[in-house]
């Protein structure tokens, strides 16, 4: 996919959202002016529209809940409420909100030999936390004298 056939799929994406945000590649080659499949699933295959889609589907999801639930109190359906916890499931159960990436663990704690051995970690030989001026000497109250790290 050329970046010309990308930005007029981006264009008719949007052209006919929202309807077309639960579209898949058959439906896009259906309802649009690009009608190859190949595409319109190479398109959304794309990582920028992959993390596009998520994202507006967690808007749209998040948007009919909180319609839902501002009706509550007038509705007797059980339906109603069904599709609520339903929704809240939906919502819960979706990666989007929770960071992702290096996990940083600060301890004193000696690693154990697996944990050492890991190929994702790296151990500091220093207390880069530790604020302590470089030029003051080590002080020593009774028994408990600064430590450093080895």
């Amino acid at each position: 996919m050329d970046d010309g056939q990308k930005q007029q799929c981006w264009d008719l994406l949007q052209h006919h959202a929202p309807d077309s945000i639960a579209w898949n590649h058959y439906d896009l080659a259906t309802y649009t002016e690009v009608t190859d499949i190949s595409v319109w699933r190479a398109f959304l295959l794309d990582p920028e529209v992959i993390d596009w889609l998520k994202k507006e589907r967690k808007i749209l999801s998040d948007y009919q809940l909180a319609k839902l639930t501002s009706n509550v109190a007038e509705s007797r359906s059980v339906g109603q409420a069904q599709l609520i916890n339903s929704l809240e499931k939906h919502n819960a159960n979706q990666k989007d909100d929770i960071q992702t990436g290096p996990a940083f663990i600060y301890t004193y704690i000696p690693l154990s030999v697996e944990q050492a051995a890991a190929p994702n970690v790296f151990q500091l030989e220093e207390d880069i936390f530790l604020d302590k001026p470089e030029d003051v000497e080590p002080t020593k109250f009774g028994d408990i004298t600064d430590i450093s790290l080895t």
